[in-house]
């Protein structure tokens, strides 16, 4: 009798790995093709580069060339099989012998750097089995071309009957939303259903000078493609294709955008405004379609630029101002299975507002911007920059909260007030005189401002003797306070060393060194506190004493 053997377990395993890595067709029955010629799914693993020894990946689809065709990227892969290990415990990814197959990649985005499951298809090709992109709805009435920008307007079964919802995309439009998506690969004609690049990392179609990494691209009302200047939703990676104009990008929803009020914007309230585009020399003065201002916390007192309502309605913000806002709402991909609104209020963007600015920068018919750039840098740091009424400013008015011989105040600075490194954006008092240099014929001299009120007078005389005593102008003593005026400059026209001070009445000049028959002329500063306002240095003042000053001196402008 011949001898029995008892198999374990582990040693079955190992006779069957055996039989399938030496004679593949005993698995498979077709010794002619030891994969067969059925339609399988298979795994496969793309092979290194012959040249470099790195591994190897298959790209992505290249879009329709002259011939009208797509062109699926290939690669040859060597193919596998799961095959148990020593143990029972344990398996195996097993090449079959000798066996390697182009494979063909239908995504848009290269693969194959991890293990792939490909599928063979009837006529005999090897496809990438990809999972299906995430799939949209378009709802508008054109053909959406590859790469291209799409606004998600809203969510819908595309049947109508399935409770499965997907996002419904058009058109970019002077309606800004908060996201976008961008489509794959393929064209998508309306009232059909298509896939966008799924991830954050998208391909897309762009207009203009080819962007660097980093420059930010936004949606242009009516075009399928993304441009510098305006609101940004993709952050610039790098350029795919400069033929074409498509770049790889960073998809984000839309954040921060300007825009300009409509109407008066009120402490705690909404105003209709309109988003700012770039006009030709792309300057954000252009305006399209129609945002809701929110103010819910209080932007609006906060700002140097509200203004008191007489009527007693509170502080507002006058139409016309430009908003830098932040969307707070939006239809999002991730809400397709809730119930969305499709009212018209709905969709309008719902943005909250940081902070303001009066929009000085666009040109128009009779400004004098072309000559600010000859002004000091500190003029963008604040709106003195700006011509103003040669009213006095409010320290050249009396005094209404305090005595005339009150102390100089002690308080502290208001915690309500900016930090320093703020921009007041306050005005400022200024004289406005005919300027030949000028395009428009007049320009602005700006008033000098001092913690107390202050009077000065300038004199000049030549001197000829070492002690002279010049008389001060009586008119300008009568207006400043007794014993108040002082010497706070005096200039000689020849290097001489010299002293002045005041002493009853008359300015006191010393010249030292002074040779005989030498005559001197000099400049002398006068200052003295205005009549009235002993005392007074950084006196308090309230908001709404602020505004009402602020108010007054941009009375002289059309608004």
């Amino acid at each position: 009798m011949a001898d029995a053997y008892l198999l374990s377990e582990s040693d079955r395993y190992k006779i069957a790995k055996l039989i399938a890595e030496s004679n593949p067709s005993i698995v498979h029955h077709r010794p002619e093709d030891p994969l067969g010629e059925s339609p399988e799914v298979y795994i496969a693993k793309v092979q290194d580069d012959p040249d470099t020894g790195d591994p190897g990946s298959i790209p992505g689809v290249i879009p329709k060339g002259e011939d009208d065709y797509d062109h699926p990227g290939c690669a040859m892969c060597d193919i596998y099989q799961v095959m148990p290990s020593d143990s029972a415990e344990d398996w195996d990814l097993v090449p079959i012998s000798g066996y390697a197959h182009p494979v063909y990649n239908l995504s848009s985005d290269a693969v194959g750097t991890d293990w792939l499951l490909v599928v063979k298809t009837k006529s005999g090709n090897w496809v990438v089995a990809n999972e299906p992109g995430p799939a949209f709805y378009n709802s508008g009435s054109e053909l959406i071309p590859v790469y291209a920008v799409m606004a998600v307007t809203d969510v819908q079964s595309p049947d109508d009957v399935t409770t499965n919802k997907i996002p419904s995309v058009e058109k970019p439009s002077s309606t800004f939303h908060q996201v976008y998506l961008i489509n794959s690969y393929t064209e998508v004609d309306d009232s059909k259903t298509g896939s966008y690049q799924k991830g954050n990392i998208v391909k897309v179609v762009y207009d203009g000078d080819a962007p660097e990494n980093g420059d930010e691209l936004g949606p242009v009302p009516d075009q399928w493609y993304v441009k510098a200047g305006y609101p940004s939703i993709v952050t610039c990676l790098g350029i795919v294709d400069s033929d074409n104009k498509i770049m790889l990008g960073r998809l984000h929803p839309i954040g921060d955008v300007w825009c300009e009020l409509q109407e008066k914007l009120y402490e705690c309230s909404t105003a209709t405004a309109k988003v700012l585009i770039p006009n030709a020399n792309g300057k954000l003065c252009e305006t399209v379609g129609e945002v809701t201002i929110n103010d819910s916390h209080n932007t609006v007192a906060a700002s140097v630029l509200a203004e008191d309502e007489d009527s007693g309605d509170g502080l507002f913000i006058d139409a016309g101002t430009r908003v830098y806002a932040r969307i707070i709402n939006g239809v999002k991909a991730s809400d397709a299975g809730g119930d969305q609104s499709t009212s018209e209020e709905s969709k309008k963007p719902q943005l909250e507002a940081l902070f303001f600015g009066q929009g000085d920068c666009c040109p128009s018919s009779s400004s004098s911007q072309s000559s600010s750039s000859s002004q000091s840098s500190s003029s963008s740091q604040s709106s003195s920059s700006r011509p103003s009424s040669s009213t006095p400013s409010e320290s050249s008015k009396s005094p209404s909260n305090s005595p005339s011989n009150s102390q100089p105040s002690t308080s502290q600075p208001s915690t309500s007030q900016p930090s320093n490194s703020t921009p007041s954006n306050s005005s400022k008092s200024t004289a406005i005189v005919p300027a030949s240099w000028s395009p428009t014929g007049y320009t602005a001299l700006f008033i000098a401002e001092c913690p107390e009120v202050r009077f000065d007078d300038i004199m000049t005389a030549t001197l000829t003797e070492s002690n002279t005593k010049l008389p001060i102008d009586p008119k300008f003593a009568e207006v400043c306070e007794p014993d108040s005026i002082q010497v706070c400059g005096c200039v000689p026209d020849v290097p001489i060393l010299l002293s002045a001070s005041v002493e009853k009445g008359s300015v006191h000049v010393q010249l030292v060194g002074k040779k005989r028959k030498q005559s001197v002329g000099v400049v002398i500063r006068l200052t003295g506190i205005r009549k009235g306002f002993a005392g007074q240095r950084f006196p308090d003042r309230t908001r709404k004493q602020f505004l009402a000053n602020e108010k007054f001196i941009k009375s002289a402008y059309n608004r």
